[in-house]
């Protein structure tokens, strides 16, 4: 399997399958989205002169083959978010003011996991 341009090992595929599986049955859609901002946000999002968060480079058909959903359902839950002022889009770029926001918008928690782990 390969996501994101990573060859994963049988184990670890299996593990990331039963991963996205909990989280497409379980997660509304809107929930699912946002969580998927955030994380990409701390992983390659950068961030500009004025604070905010830029990520640039994914489609929405990237988006929703990352979560293993329709393109359609990514457009329509970006713009719910947008409406909501967590995002902006612009140019094919995603722009977040405020991860914190964004992830306290999705509880910031779901079973006990956080969307991004804490290293201290």
């Amino acid at each position: 399997m390969t996501i994101l341009r990573y060859h994963l090992d049988p184990r670890t595929e299996t593990i990331v399958a039963i991963y996205l599986l909990h989280h497409a049955s379980v997660l509304p859609m809107l929930d699912r989205v946002a969580r998927l901002l955030a994380r990409l946000s701390y992983s390659v999002g950068q961030v500009d002169s004025k604070g905010v968060t830029v990520l640039s480079g994914f489609t929405h058909e990237s988006l929703a083959r990352m979560l293993g959903c329709t393109r359609e359902a990514v457009s329509r839950e970006l713009a719910n978010i947008e409406s909501s002022g967590l995002i902006q889009r612009h140019y094919g770029k995603l722009l977040i003011p405020d991860i914190t926001a964004l992830i306290e918008a999705s509880d910031g928690i779901v079973g006990g996991e956080p969307i991004v782990p804490s290293y201290q």
